[in-house]
């Protein structure tokens, strides 16, 4: 398994990379979708990659909303 870490401003998230399937922890904030996308990019992560979404609690910072 790997880990990469996934910087928006003040929201870190996580993507795992794991044989059973790829997690992303946490989404950060709605309007940083433009600089999610870019960091996953970067990180030669493509949203089709991500199998599984795990938000480790309701705050917007964390699920997007």
């Amino acid at each position: 398994m790997s880990m990469k870490q996934i910087k928006l401003g003040m929201v870190i998230c996580y993507y795992l990379q794991n044989e059973g399937g790829n997690i992303l922890i946490d989404t950060g904030y709605v309007y940083d979708k433009a600089l999610f996308l870019r960091r996953l990019a970067e990180e030669e992560i493509s949203i089709g990659d991500i199998t599984y979404i795990l938000l480790t609690h309701h705050h917007d910072d964390h699920c997007g909303r």
